[in-house]
C-alpha cells in the first residue's frame, strides 16, 4: 500500500498535530504523584524548620541599624556527617530581596549525625529594609542552579519580627 501525500491527508495531519500538543502539554502538567498541595507552615523565633538533613532553629534576631543578627542552632537530623554552610540561610524582606550573610560564627565544617552548632550570623541590610524573615535553603546546589537557569530557589521561611 503506498501513501499518496493529498491536501486532504495533510490537513487531517495538520488537525492531529493541533489537537496533539495541548493534550500532550496538559498532561505533562499533571502532578503525576496525585498529592494534594501541603499547607505552608508558619515558623518563628524558637521554632525548629527542617530543611534537608539539617534543623535550623532561630533563638533571637536583632537589629542595629543596617546589621541584622540572627542567633542560631543547627542540628544535623541526617543519617551521614553533613557540611554546615552559613550561605544556607539567607534574609528576605517585604519586597522579596535577598540578603547574603555578611559574617558567621556558626559553620563547623563537616556536622556528624545527631550533633548540633551555635552560633550567629549577621548580615548587612539597608535601614530602610523591613518585614525581613530568615530564608532558608539547605540545597545550596540545587539553589545555584536553580539561580543559574533563571529560575527562583525554593526557601522556607522563619518569622524573626524585624
Amino acid at each position: 500500500m503506498k501513501l499518496q501525500l493529498t491536501k486532504g491527508n495533510i490537513i487531517g495531519a495538520i488537525v492531529i498535530v493541533l489537537v496533539l500538543i495541548p493534550v500532550v502539554a496538559w498532561i505533562l502538567s499533571i502532578d503525576i504523584a496525585n498529592e494534594p498541595p501541603q499547607p505552608t507552615k508558619t515558623y518563628g523565633i524558637g521554632d525548629e524548620l527542617i530543611d534537608g538533613p539539617f534543623g535550623y532553629t532561630i533563638t533571637d534576631a536583632t537589629r542595629k541599624g543596617d546589621t541584622v543578627t540572627l542567633h542560631l542552632r543547627v542540628k544535623n537530623h541526617g543519617n551521614q556527617a553533613e557540611t554546615l554552610y552559613a550561605g544556607t540561610v539567607r534574609l528576605r524582606d517585604a519586597k522579596g530581596k535577598l540578603y547574603e550573610y555578611d559574617s558567621d560564627r556558626i559553620s563547623k565544617g563537616t556536622l556528624n549525625p545527631g550533633m548540633e552548632s551555635e552560633g550567629k550570623v549577621t548580615f548587612k541590610v539597608p535601614e530602610d529594609a523591613y518585614g525581613l524573615e530568615a530564608a532558608v535553603n539547605s540545597n545550596a546546589i540545587r539553589a545555584a542552579v536553580d539561580k543559574s537557569f533563571g529560575n527562583e530557589a525554593k526557601y522556607q521561611t522563619i518569622e524573626i519580627g524585624l
